[in-house]
């Protein structure tokens, strides 16, 4: 076949576009769910992270950081994982496992120790 026999073959397939309940296989990409705001608001304060601190490292104001809290307001994961504070970062991770109650979740730290001389 001829790619001029293959380019008109294609003309006389129809277009259609795919509903969102379609199953496309396992190749489907899944929407990765915003993180809940009372998850954000508990790991802010185990942190010990006041509202101003945290919503400066996410470069939003205060009022967007606790409209979010409630679910008011959407905090993205992108604008979590831009927070260079590492308490921060770990009580979330805490914060997530404990919240699945159907998980056991361990987690270890493995800190790097110095070279004896």
């Amino acid at each position: 076949m001829s790619s001029s026999k293959g380019s008109a073959a294609l003309d006389t397939v129809p277009l259609r576009n795919l509903k969102h309940g379609e199953a496309r296989g396992e190749t489907e990409r899944q929407k990765v769910a915003e993180p809940a705001g009372a998850m954000v608001e508990a790991a802010m304060r185990r942190a010990k992270l006041e509202p101003k601190e945290l919503a400066a490292f996410m470069g939003i104001s205060v009022s967007v950081l606790q409209r979010g809290f409630k679910d008011q307001e959407s905090i993205s994961w992108q604008r979590i994982k831009a927070v260079p504070h590492r308490k921060f970062q770990r009580a979330l991770l805490a914060v997530q496992a404990e919240e699945d109650s159907g998980v056991v979740t361990t987690l270890m730290i493995a800190i790097p120790q110095e070279k004896a001389s």
